[in-house]
């Protein structure tokens, strides 16, 4: 065991947070904005515009940016060019237990972002707006970005529980959905924000951009507008995934190309 390691359990039994002196002073920054009044304004303005927002089709479709990040395991080339072509399922395929972790997260999530607009970080643009990257056909949805004392950040906010939480293990997805945020931006500094959903302890992790961890899925981007113009010129369409072998496999259970890929369903994207 390194020094490292015995400092680690140490804190874990304690329930000392391991974190940079930048990190404690973003952190008590953070806590100062529980006891801010209200923006109502501005506060409303974006719950609104949260609520409304592509309110003549609440339709997901094409690639969206946490597909990108997934394991290689679940990484299917042939689900993602579908996308950019067919309707696909809207979260049917989705079990009600999972449905409800989400909307919980969702509660967090603006917590957090009214919190930053209440303390002058953010507007109500600033948070959760989808923004659109021409060149790789992608989709994404900051959490927030924002600038605090002068220095703009990406943040990612993260609900995990308790037991994850006293971990102080960093959210690997969450950093590498902020590092592709980064990319995509051109902000440089991050944040990802993860609270312990049963005691409201939260803990802010600080990254710089790196352009060598967020290579592999830049280079998926691209192998996808591959695949796509060999569908478009060539009319073939990329393998499935080796796990998934059948319409009814867990793999395809999960998938909300799985009719399109399967020949189920073959509805065109309007």
């Amino acid at each position: 065991m390194g020094l490292m390691d015995d400092i680690k359990r140490d804190a874990i039994k304690t329930g000392a947070k391991i974190q940079t002196d930048e990190e404690r002073e973003l952190e008590t920054k953070l806590n100062k904005l529980f006891y801010l009044p209200k923006d109502i304004d501005n506060e409303t303005k974006f719950v609104k515009q949260v609520m409304t927002r592509g309110q003549e089709t609440q339709e997901r479709k094409g690639l969206h940016a946490s597909a990108i990040i997934v394991p290689e395991t679940k990484f299917c080339y042939r689900q993602q060019v579908l996308s950019l072509f067919y309707k696909q399922l809207q979260g049917e395929q989705t079990p009600i237990g999972l449905m409800r972790v989400f909307e919980e997260g969702n509660a967090i999530h603006e917590k957090w972002q009214r919190l930053f607009i209440r303390g002058e970080y953010a507007k109500p643009e600033d948070c959760d707006r989808t923004q659109f990257d021409k060149e790789h056909d992608l989709q994404y949805t900051p959490d927030i970005i924002c600038d605090i004392d002068g220095v703009p950040y990406v943040v990612e906010v993260k609900s995990v529980n308790t037991y994850v939480f006293k971990k102080q293990k960093p959210h690997a997805s969450g950093r590498k959905q902020l590092q592709l945020y980064m990319y995509l931006t051109g902000i440089h500094q991050g944040i990802v924000l993860q609270e312990d959903k049963n005691t409201q302890e939260f803990r802010a992790n600080i990254y710089k951009y790196n352009p060598e961890e967020i290579q592999p899925y830049i280079t998926r981007l691209e192998d996808i507008q591959y695949h796509k113009g060999v569908l478009q010129t060539k009319h073939k369409l990329v393998k499935r995934h080796s796990n998934c072998t059948a319409y009814s496999c867990d793999m395809a259970k999960g998938c909300p190309m799985r009719d399109v890929c399967w020949k189920k369903s073959k509805e065109k994207l309007d």
